[in-house]
C-alpha cells in the first residue's frame, strides 16, 4: 500500500517448519481447515480495520501465537473495541469476524455499508464510481442472474 512497517517474526506462525502463516489474520477455517477463499479474506480485512483504529496495535496483543490459534479455530475470542472507534466500523469490524464463514458479511455488503460515509471527494475520483466499474457491476448482475 506504500505503508512501510516493521513486520516482526513473532507475527508470524510457522506451519510445516517451511512458510510463515499471519495467523494474527487469518480466519477460523483457515486456521482449522487451511481453507482461504473471498470470506477468509473478508475476516483479514476486519483485523486490517481493527489495526487502522489502533494505530497498528498488534492483534490479540499479550497472546502467544499457539493461543491465537486455538482461540480463534474454535471461537472464544474477538479483539476489543478501539478506544474511539466509531460504531459503525466497531459493527462493521464484528461483521467480518463472524464464526461461521456461510454468515460472515460480503465485501459487497461492506461497500454498501460504507458507501453512505463517502465524502464528494470520493464520489468523484474513486474507481468505485467510475464508468468501467459501473459497467463492470452491470455485466456481472446481468451474468449472475
Amino acid at each position: 500500500f506504500g505503508l512501510a512497517r516493521d513486520i516482526y517474526e513473532t507475527d508470524y506462525y510457522r506451519r510445516g517448519g517451511r512458510s510463515f502463516l499471519p495467523i494474527r489474520w487469518m480466519a477460523p477455517e483457515s486456521l482449522r481447515d487451511g481453507r482461504f477463499d473471498t470470506l477468509s479474506d473478508v475476516w483479514s480485512f476486519g483485523v486490517l480495520l481493527w489495526e487502522i483504529a489502533t494505530f497498528a496495535e498488534q492483534p490479540y496483543q499479550g497472546y502467544g501465537n499457539e493461543e491465537v490459534v486455538h482461540y480463534v479455530r474454535y471461537g472464544n475470542i474477538t479483539l476489543e473495541r478501539p478506544p474511539n472507534c466509531p460504531e459503525i466500523l466497531h459493527k462493521l469490524m464484528h461483521a467480518c469476524w463472524t464464526f461461521s464463514p456461510g454468515d460472515r458479511i460480503s465485501f459487497r455488503s461492506i461497500v454498501d455499508e460504507l458507501v453512505p460515509y463517502e465524502n464528494e471527494d470520493f464520489r468523484l475520483n474513486a474507481y468505485y464510481h467510475t464508468q468501467p466499474h459501473l459497467l463492470q457491476d452491470q455485466i456481472l448482475i446481468v451474468t449472475n442472474d
